[in-house]
């Protein structure tokens, strides 16, 4: 929990966890200094192959870079020079996988094989729940890191004042408007309507993204009260 304001920013984000929001959010702040890196697809079936032959090229960052922020799981950056700042924000997990399920109904990621596996089912979220990369995902991408290894956790569903917390942490003066981006519009209200069956059926197949929630959650009241945000 240090107030240290030095050092890169290493923002995983988590699918479906408003990163894209929180993207244009980093964009104001730190503009031509943010580097983008979505080219992992941690989710994608082909993952672990993907991963082992990248391991033998670490990332160069250009020198002006203050911040990294994208799909990738956290620890890829360990090898910068200290001091690293990590950044990442938790969603409940039934409206994550129900996001992400609605998501890639609506828009369909043929590139990436999970998806296409997916989209060979029946599409249901029964379906979906049965695939095992699809499930954990917020733990998967945490790495098995804890959540007090990381100098700011968010929450989804408090951004607003999670964005507040992330000012005060970092030395942010400015006032950033940032607008919702990559939302389903046709959810009506601030949780998915479906009934307390699949809530429970979901939570099930997602047993350790249930527990770090909770941490997160736990964590985020800390450091609301650390740095006295209300």
């Amino acid at each position: 929990m240090t107030d240290n304001h030095g050092g890169l920013i290493v923002s995983t984000h988590i699918p479906k966890n408003g990163g894209n929001t929180f993207v244009d959010f980093l964009n104001k702040v730190y503009g031509s200094g943010v580097f983008l890196d979505y080219a992992d697809m941690p989710l994608s079936l082909y993952y672990p192959l993907h991963h082992w032959l990248k391991a033998f090229k670490k990332p160069c960052l250009a020198p002006h870079i203050r911040c990294v922020h994208g799909h990738f799981l956290t620890g890829k950056y360990d090898h910068v020079s200290p001091p690293l700042r990590y950044v990442v924000w938790l969603r409940d997990p039934v409206e994550r996988v129900l996001s992400h399920y609605y998501f890639w109904v609506r828009n369909p990621d043929h590139t990436n094989s999970t998806c296409r596996k997916f989209l060979r089912t029946d599409q249901t979220i029964e379906s979906f729940l049965k695939i095992r990369r699809l499930r954990d995902v917020q733990s998967r991408y945490m790495n098995g890191r804890a959540v007090n290894d990381f100098d700011f956790v968010g929450v989804v569903e408090d951004f607003d004042r999670g964005l507040a917390l992330y000012r005060k942490i970092f030395g942010i003066r400015q006032d950033v408007e940032v607008a919702s981006l990559n939302v389903n519009h046709d959810r009506a209200q601030a949780r998915y309507d479906v009934k307390e069956e699949l809530r429970d059926l979901i939570r099930a197949a997602n047993p350790r993204d249930v527990t770090l929630y909770m941490q997160g959650c736990s964590y985020y009241d800390d450091l609301l009260r650390a740095y006295g945000v209300s």
